[in-house]
Order: C-alpha cells, then sequence, then structure tokens
C-alpha cells in the first residue's frame, strides 16, 4: 500500500513537471512570437511578474 502510494506521488510529480514544461514552450514562443517580455505577458494573462516566474520555474511555497 506504501509502495502505491510513492508510486503515485512520484507520477503526480512527473505530470506536474510535464506540465510546467509544455507551459514554459508555450511562453517562451510566445514571447519570441510577440516580441514582448515576461513582464507584458504577466499583464496580459492578469498575473504578477513574480508569480509567472515561480509559475515557470516550478517554485512555490510550502
Amino acid at each position: 500500500m506504501e509502495t502505491e502510494e510513492i508510486q503515485t506521488t512520484q507520477l503526480e510529480q512527473q505530470q506536474v513537471k510535464r506540465d510546467i514544461n509544455w507551459y514554459q514552450q508555450k511562453i517562451l514562443q510566445y514571447e519570441e512570437e510577440n516580441k514582448c517580455s515576461l513582464r507584458d505577458i504577466a499583464k496580459e494573462i492578469e498575473i504578477s511578474p513574480s508569480n509567472l516566474s515561480k509559475l515557470l520555474t516550478g517554485n512555490r511555497k510550502g
């Protein structure tokens, strides 16, 4: 039972990493295509630049 929980947690972590990577790629693509900064992108999606940076790097408190 404990092994299954560990495997589930690992799979969830892998999915989170894939999701973060996907968002990173999309943001970089958007940034390049539209010649704008991360700050401009953050304004457009109504998120603070620091929160966007945390989202893209996978850093979070807790």
